[in-house]
């Protein structure tokens, strides 16, 4: 994961670096987090988050990095706030729709400017979020939206894929 997020950080770092050249007021700087939903992932979050925290936040790509845990009955919680991130906890359990909606209330009562939503079942590839933020950073205005399809169907078991888009062949959408 680490190696995989690396990969492309240098080039959005001067994409980020340049738009936010054009502003000389630090109050005009964009605040920006990721946030993760996640349930039951002891064992694996921990390493996921670390490495975000470290190439994202510590990287000054995003000033946070939290995680909405949807009421683990595991480790999942402290692996996750020990790794680096803000953990707020969903209880009880509700789904990942009322978590991504608590997280966007937040952003909006706190001011942030960005959210970059992220799942941590290995689907979205973290490779593309510097990408994202390159890409919102160049449309401060728009709603970025990554589609995990467009790299290939290969990435999406077949099933999700279906269920997805029923019948739409989209590979024609890549690049």
């Amino acid at each position: 994961l680490t190696a995989v997020i690396e990969s492309r950080l240098g080039a959005t770092r001067a994409m980020l670096d340049e738009w936010e050249a054009m502003s000389t007021d630090p109050a005009e700087r964009v605040r920006q987090y990721v946030e993760i939903v996640i349930r039951n992932e002891d064992g694996t979050v921990g390493d996921i988050v670390a490495a975000l925290h470290r190439d994202l936040v510590v990287g000054g790509l995003v000033d946070e990095l939290i995680v909405m845990d949807d009421h683990s009955t595991d480790n999942t919680a402290r692996e996750a706030e020990a790794a680096g991130a803000t953990v707020i906890r969903q209880v009880p359990n509700q789904g990942k729709g009322a978590a991504l909606r608590v997280g966007f209330r937040r952003a909006l009562d706190e001011g942030w400017d960005a959210v970059l939503t992220l799942d941590a079942d290995g689907q979205h590839d973290p490779d593309e979020i510097p990408w994202l933020l390159g890409a919102a950073a160049r449309e401060p205005e728009a709603l970025v939206i990554g589609d995990r399809l467009a790299s290939g169907p290969e990435v999406v078991p077949p099933a999700r894929r279906e269920a997805a888009s029923p019948g739409e062949d989209r590979r024609d959408r890549v690049g």
